[in-house]
């Protein structure tokens, strides 16, 4: 097993923290997904995904819960054999 440093395990200590906020920049959103961020601004513009803008319309934020919701929404049933 590798050796972290301390330096990573902050890092990744400000990630997870970063993770588990309410709401998402478009970096994050991509961390939490896996999603490339313009594949993210893609959904944005083609309004395929909940987002907000902030007051002054620069900012991009996703809602988690939303985000979550989003996600799962698109399940594949299971067929029994």
């Amino acid at each position: 097993m590798k050796k972290q440093t301390v330096k990573e395990i902050l890092i990744d200590i400000q990630n997870s923290a970063k993770l588990s906020k309410p709401y998402l920049t478009v970096s994050e959103l991509s961390i939490y997904t896996g999603f490339s961020e313009s594949y993210i601004y893609k959904l944005c513009s083609n309004r395929q995904i909940p987002y907000y803008k902030s007051p002054t319309g620069k900012t991009t934020i996703f809602k988690r819960a939303e985000i979550n919701s989003w996600l799962t929404q698109y399940k594949v049933e299971v067929i029994n054999p």
